[in-house]
């Protein structure tokens, strides 16, 4: 027997924490609407949301790492199944789906 502490269900919590964060904040500038509306470099995204480049550069990575965005050589889009429940239409408050 172990005395080791399993803290897999805390650590998937944190995790859960982080990508929640993660996609609240891409819904609040805006990050969805812009990739979708054509911008496909964090310099796009710059000029496109007003933020630091190196906001963008820290929100862009998460989103990647997340799997909300997938990158192609020096650009980005959104995952296929995101594409798929995200329109212009919606509201950038809103969760998608």
């Amino acid at each position: 027997m172990s005395n080791r502490i399993d803290t897999t269900r805390l650590q998937e919590i944190a995790r859960a924490y982080t990508a929640s964060a993660v996609l609240y904040a891409a819904l609040d500038v805006g990050l969805f609407t812009q990739v979708s509306g054509g911008c496909r470099t964090e310099e796009a995204l710059v000029d496109a949301t007003g933020l630091r480049p190196i906001d963008v550069d820290r929100l862009v990575s998460c989103a990647l790492s997340l799997g909300f965005l997938i990158g192609m050589a020096q650009s980005f889009a959104m995952r296929p199944t995101l594409r798929l429940i995200w329109s212009k239409e919606r509201n950038d408050t809103q969760v998608p789906g």
